[in-house]
This record gives C-alpha cells, structure tokens and sequence, in this order.
C-alpha cells in the first residue's frame, strides 16, 4: 500500500501529523499525480544556425496534484477536514511518499497551500489540492565519515583531498560537512573546498615544486619541514622582477585519458619566506593566460597564496564532432602548454622557499571562507553548511546532526558551498591562510564527518 502523510521529519520512522492514505480515514485516488519540476532554461537563438542554444538551465519547484477521499461523515469528517487544512496552512511542511510496491521512501517540502475544490456529498466526500513543494524528493540522510584529510599532498590517502563514492540520489545534492572546532589542525582557519565529479581515478593535480624545472635564481633543496621532504628555494641574486623560478606543465594529461583535467582551476602555492618583512610578490601563467599578481604576507611561517584562477581548456573543445574520444591538442592552449610560476622580492634580503602547487577544481563547485575559532572545545562542532548556504558553530547532540547553533561570528562565504552529483566526487581540500604570522603546517590533518539528502525526480530505488 502506497504511503501518503505529513510527517515531522525526514527519518525513517518520523512522526506522523496526518496520515492521508490509511484507508479507513483517508484514501489517495488513483487521480493522484505527484508532477515534475519545471526546467526553466536560457535560451537565446539566431537565424544564423538552424536550432536554439541552451546557455543555462535550472529545476523550478513542483506542483503535487493530491486527490483524497474523506471516509468518515459529519462532526468526524468536519474534524479531519480541518486537520488537513491545518497541515497545508504550515509555511513549509513535509509529506512522506512511498509508491505501492516499492520498499524506500521520500520526503517532499511543501509551501502553503489552500485546497484547490472540496466536495462534501452524502456518498463523497473529496478534496483536491495543488500542493507547491521544493523541485526535489528527498532521501533518508546518508553519513559518510569519520574522514581524515592531510595537510599534505605527499601524505598519499587523503592528501588534500577526500573522495566520495557511490553518492545516491538522481540529481546534484548539497553537502554538510561538520569538524571539530578549536580542536586544532586544519580547523583554525576556514577551508577552500572544490568538488570534481566523474570516474576516478583522477589525475594528481598537485605539483611539487622541486619537481618541476629549477629556473632563475632556484635551485631544489632538501628540508623534512616541507612537503616530501623538499623545497625550491629561489635566492633572488640576479633580478628583483617577475621572473619564471620554477616551471613545467599542467599536471598529467594519461590518468584517464587526459579527460579529467580539463576544466577551471583555483590555484594555491605554499611558500615560506625567509626572513620577516620582505616584500615578494608571485604569479602563475598557464599558456598565454596568468593569474593576477599577488603580495606574500611577509612572514617566515610556511602559508598558502591564493594564485587566482585558470583555465586548463581556454575554449577548445575536447571532442571532435560528435565523437565521444577525447582528443589531446597539441601545441594550442590546454592540457599540454607550459605552466610558469613567477616571483619577485621587492624590497629585503631573504630568499622564497616553494613547496608546491596545488589546482583546486573551480569549475563546478568551489567556496572558500575563513573563520579563526574562539573556543578550545574539540566536542564543539564546525558545520559548512550547504543545505542552508551558510557556516555556523554548533553544539552536537547524541546521534544527531548539531542540535544547537552556538552562535559565533558572521563567516564570509565567497562562492559556492560543497555539492555533489550522483555517484564519485572528489573533494580537494586546502587551509585558508588569511590570518598574518599563522602557520599552514603539513604535519596537521582533520577529521570530518560529511552528511547529505539524496534529492530525487520522483522515486528512489532499492540501493540509490
């Protein structure tokens, strides 16, 4: 038997309001339709090609066509008549939906709604309602987690990043990441966090500077406080401009295929300096694209600069046609060009030590945002949340997602909190380092537990 009610929350065995299909008060006709969302698209078109172009699209909410019948009569009817028209007047509500025959159900949100006609016959009694609700059905939570990141791309498993396999659901669904705040490692300063949907595995996009060629004034140099156990170190003797230091090519164009590291990219090189109070500045050219030009917090604690973004594709298609391989361009802009990272000491007389290079997928999904915390509790909790498109601190409770925001300060979110497709998902994770004098230190990691809603067209199957 199908399973229609208003419940209090999405679990598995919520707390039913009303219940609209238990056959002996309410019944669900078989008029019953629960739509689909609107596809609201940018389209623009010219007489110069034969068809229209989709520039954009997105799902708009949905309408539950909701035909019940009313068994009981008189007082009893007026009753259950006026609970329902209690359960539609709710701001926002939720209404369970399990199709007959199948075993998983979902959650719709639902807005206020009035009853579309009432039919209140000696032998009927019947009311349709249009109900407005969210584009998406929901699933039950899913955890993932506990899961350690390293503050280290030479740390292997989990350096800088964390995959997700196996996501349910049929459409992208947002994340909600919670960590221990004031607990210490990478929980001091806010994350930028990208997301790279696909099939794994995926190219490493982390270049290590001693890896690369050693140019002016740079020479690789042996020191266990930097990442795999080695650093370039650029002295500066000769030029006091922007000058190439270290330089190669975008990371490996074979793992799979190359097709994986096509896309926008963050870019965030860790440097130390070595003397406090010199002004350096760097860039990074990928082909004949750079990023801007950015000033080094002067410190001699090792930090992150944010590069900027860049383009791996510059507009070049990737297939040929309507072919499905994957061309690799030669000698044009993308995956096979030169990539330069450029430095200049300004004014002092201190040398600029290079870790590495990392290359944040910006292309469908990237935020970063920096709060310092305030509290010493390790049992106090962080929560990106991406549900809601906002970072709090909160208090847990047992078994639960946080029960109780904490309060906190108001945290800066630039771009667009951690979502992710059905099926694998890397995310690749990195310390802000917006705060002057601390230290982005690859010995620290943290430990994340990573929740989400399935989101649903209509119906969820057995196993997603």
């Amino acid at each position: 038997m199908a399973v229609l009610r208003f419940v209090d929350s999405i679990q598995a065995s919520p707390t039913v309001r009303l219940n609209l299909n238990d056959l002996s008060v309410w019944g669900m006709s078989n008029e019953t339709s629960f739509g689909t969302p609107e596809m609201k698209r940018s389209v623009t078109s010219s007489m110069m090609r034969d068809g229209d172009y989709v520039g954009a699209s997105a799902y708009g909410n949905r309408v539950l066509n909701l035909v019940l019948h009313l068994f009981h009569a008189g007082d009893n009817a007026a009753t259950q008549l006026q609970l329902l028209q209690r359960e539609l007047d709710r701001p926002t509500n939720l209404l369970q939906y399990t199709p007959g025959g199948t075993t998983n159900t979902v959650f719709f949100r639902t807005f206020r709604t009035p009853p579309e006609s009432v039919r209140w016959d000696i032998g009927l009694k019947q009311v349709r309602v249009q109900v407005l609700a969210e584009p998406f059905a929901l699933g039950l939570r899913e955890d993932i987690g506990p899961v350690t990141v390293n503050n280290n791309p030479a740390a292997g498993s989990n350096g800088l990043f964390a995959d997700l396999t196996g996501i349910k659901g049929d459409v992208e669904t947002p994340l909600m990441i919670e960590y221990a705040d004031g607990g210490g490692g990478l929980a001091r300063n806010g994350f930028s966090i990208g997301v790279r949907s696909g099939p794994s595995p995926y190219p490493n996009r982390f270049l290590q500077a001693e890896s690369m060629n050693q140019n002016t004034d740079t020479s690789a140099v042996v020191d266990a406080a930097f990442s795999g156990g080695n650093k370039s170190r650029c002295t500066f003797t000769t030029q006091q401009v922007l000058t190439t230091r270290i330089s190669g090519k975008f990371p490996s164009a074979t793992v799979p295929a190359g097709a994986e590291n096509w896309g926008v990219y963050r870019v965030f090189a860790r440097v130390a300096q070595t003397v406090a109070g010199d002004v350096m500045q760097m860039d990074l050219f990928i082909d004949n694209a750079s990023t801007a030009v950015v000033t080094i917090k002067s410190q001699t604690a090792a930090q992150l600069v944010d590069l900027g973004t860049v383009d791996s594709t510059f507009g070049v298609p990737t297939t040929g046609g309507h072919a499905v391989s994957e061309y690799r361009i030669e000698d044009q802009p993308g995956i096979t060009g030169p990539l330069l990272v450029r430095a200049a000491r300004l004014s002092g007389s201190g040398s600029l030590d290079i870790d590495y290079v990392a290359f944040v997928p910006a292309d469908e999904c990237f935020g970063t945002w920096t709060y310092k915390s305030n509290v010493t509790s390790a049992t106090h909790l962080s929560v990106v949340d991406a549900v809601s498109d906002s970072f709090y601190t909160a208090t847990a409770l047992s078994g639960a997602t946080p029960g109780r925001i904490s309060g906190g300060f108001p945290v800066a979110i630039t771009g667009r909190l951690p979502r992710v497709m059905p099926g694998n998902n890397r995310l690749v994770i990195v310390e802000s380092s917006e705060f002057p004098g601390v230290a982005n230190a690859i010995t620290t990691s943290i430990t994340m537990t990573i929740r989400y809603w399935p989101r649903y067209l209509l119906v969820r199957s057995l196993t997603g």
